[in-house]
C-alpha cells in the first residue's frame, strides 16, 4: 500500500491513464480503492470503468462506473456521476446523461458540480430546453468556479444574444466572463462585449474592453480586438495652414 493520500493516488492514476500508461494507472486505482476512503473508491471505480470500457469490455466498465456512483454519497460521488453522464451521452442515452449530470450538478462537489452543470446546460440547449439551459448556466456562473464559471458566462451570453435577443442579459454574462480575468474565456467574451457596447452607441466603453482583449495577447481574438480599435479610433485633428 502506498503512503500517498488516496485522493493523490486517484489524481496520479488519472494522469497516467491520460498518458496512455494504463497498466500503471490500473495499479494505482486499485490501491486507491483498497484504501476504503469513499471519495477515492468512488472516483477510482468510475475512472477505472472508463479504462475498462475503452479496452472493449463495455458491460464491465459500466458496472464499475455504477459501483463508483454507489460507493459514496454527495459530494464525494460527484465525479463518478459526471463520468457516468459522459459515458451515457456517448452511448446515445441523453435522458440518462441528463439525470446523471443533474445529480452531479447538485452534489455540492466544488469542481464536479460546476463541470456537470455546464455539461447539463449544453445538453439542454441541444434538446431545445432553453429555460433549463439558462438556469444551468447561471448556476455554474454563481459557483464562481475558476474555469467553468467564465465558460458558462461566455456561452450564456451567446445564447441570450443570438437566440433570445436579450442584449442586457448578454451584457451581464459577458461582463462576468471578462471580469473573471480568465485567460481564454475573458478575451473571447470581451470581443463580443465590445461589439455589443459599440452597437449600442457606447464606443468609449467598447474600446476599453477591446484594449483589454488586445493586451491579453490571446492567440485568436487579440488581433480582432486590435482591428476594432483601429476602426473605431477617433479622427486625428488636422490643422489648416492659413495663408498670410
Amino acid at each position: 500500500m502506498s503512503d500517498l493520500d488516496p485522493m493523490t493516488l486517484v489524481d496520479r492514476a488519472d494522469g497516467l491513464a491520460e498518458a496512455g500508461r494504463e497498466d500503471e494507472a490500473r495499479a494505482l486505482f486499485a490501491q486507491a480503492i483498497a484504501s476504503g476512503v469513499p471519495a477515492a473508491v468512488s472516483e477510482s471505480k468510475a475512472l477505472l470503468g472508463v479504462l475498462v470500457m475503452s479496452s472493449g469490455d463495455a458491460d464491465g466498465g459500466r458496472a464499475l462506473i455504477d459501483e463508483g456512483v454507489a460507493a459514496a454519497s454527495p459530494p464525494d460521488n460527484g465525479r463518478a456521476l459526471t463520468v457516468l453522464g459522459r459515458v451515457l451521452q456517448h452511448l446515445g442515452d441523453d435522458d440518462g446523461a441528463e439525470a446523471a449530470w443533474r445529480a452531479a450538478a447538485t452534489s455540492g462537489h466544488p469542481d464536479r458540480a460546476p463541470e456537470a452543470g455546464l455539461l447539463l446546460a449544453e445538453l439542454l440547449l441541444s434538446r431545445s430546453d432553453v429555460d433549463g439551459a439558462r438556469a444551468a448556466f447561471q448556476q455554474v456562473i454563481d459557483s464562481r468556479h475558476v474555469l467553468y464559471a467564465p465558460k458558462a458566462a461566455h456561452d450564456l451570453g451567446l445564447e441570450l444574444l443570438y437566440t433570445a435577443r436579450d442584449r442586457q442579459g448578454a451584457y451581464t454574462a459577458w461582463k462576468s466572463a471578462v471580469d473573471s480575468g480568465h485567460p481564454e474565456y475573458g478575451p473571447l467574451a470581451g470581443v463580443h462585449l465590445g461589439k455589443l457596447l459599440h452597437e449600442g452607441g457606447d464606443t468609449d466603453s467598447a474600446r476599453r474592453v477591446w484594449q483589454r482583449v488586445a493586451d491579453s495577447r490571446h492567440p485568436v481574438v487579440a488581433s480582432e480586438a486590435k482591428q476594432n480599435l483601429r476602426l473605431t479610433a477617433p479622427p486625428k485633428k488636422s490643422w489648416l495652414r492659413r495663408r498670410s
